[in-house]
């Protein structure tokens, strides 16, 4: 028996419209064996960060040979490209505006290729390339038609500077990425960036300085902090501020895009 091809699916279409159902008919129309799971429609509109990162912590607990598809797509219409992105695991098929950046960083040994609009549809609208182009190509690789039909091969793609964090040797600059329903601030501070800081001073501790806040130290989980904003590694390996049972959010009056330092403990 065939096994299903699993999608998943990453927008900003939400839920009161029906922009994801016309993508997924279109899907199924061409692929009626195919299973979905929505990773999420509540990209807040245009926000191809927060897609990037959201996909980036989600795509490695699929199985093998999932495709994932994603439009956060402000440039829809334009001369932007569109990717497929195979790796020796997973596909992914997105606009290429920086969205896969950091999967295809993370992943490395990857082959890319650049789908054209010619043949996805007699008609293709200018504001809809996701159900126009991006859905028949995915219908098209879910049957097993190797990406290297559907587009050109390409060596580049646009990235995001997600990882960027600053070395000094005092402290380890970076900056807060997103905020989770919890009010949780997510940085891009990763564990190897913590651990790189912390081992090239001998440091014994790291404070965290954020905003006119100084944390003392890194807990293990959400309740160890007591009454006060606490630092750690979530799940996703990336450092958070948090507030046990409350927002750090509003509680820091934190939000994307302000720094995140880490400094010698005293």
């Amino acid at each position: 028996m065939k096994r299903r091809k699993i999608i998943t699916l990453t927008t900003d279409f939400g839920e009161k419209d029906s922009y994801a159902a016309e993508m997924k008919g279109v899907i199924l129309r061409h692929n009626p064996h195919v299973s979905f799971v929505d990773i999420t429609h509540q990209v807040p509109p245009h926000d191809i960060l927060h897609a990037s990162l959201t996909l980036w912590r989600t795509y490695r607990y699929f199985p093998k040979g999932t495709l994932h598809l994603a439009v956060v797509d402000p440039g829809v219409g334009t001369e932007r490209a569109l990717l497929i992105v195979r790796s020796s695991d997973y596909l992914f098929l997105a606009p290429d505006n920086g969205l896969l950046g950091p999967i295809v960083e993370e992943l490395k040994k990857v082959s890319l290729y650049q789908i054209s609009p010619i043949g996805a549809g007699a008609s293709v609208s200018h504001t809809f390339h996701g159900r126009d182009i991006v859905a028949p190509c995915a219908a098209k690789l879910s049957l097993g038609i190797p990406p290297q039909r559907l587009g050109k091969a390409v060596s580049s793609l646009k990235t995001l500077p997600l990882w960027k964090v600053s070395f000094r040797p005092s402290r380890l600059k970076g900056k807060i990425l997103t905020e989770d329903r919890f009010g949780n601030l997510i940085t891009n501070i990763r564990r190897r960036d913590y651990l790189r800081f912390k081992r090239g001073g001998k440091r014994k501790g790291v404070w965290i300085k954020a905003g006119k806040y100084l944390i003392k130290g890194l807990f293990k989980t959400y309740a160890e902090g007591g009454q006060g904003p606490l630092a750690l590694f979530g799940s996703s390996g990336l450092l958070e501020l948090a507030l046990q049972k409350d927002s750090a959010a509003k509680a820091l009056s934190l939000r994307r895009g302000d720094p995140v330092v880490l400094i010698d403990g005293r």
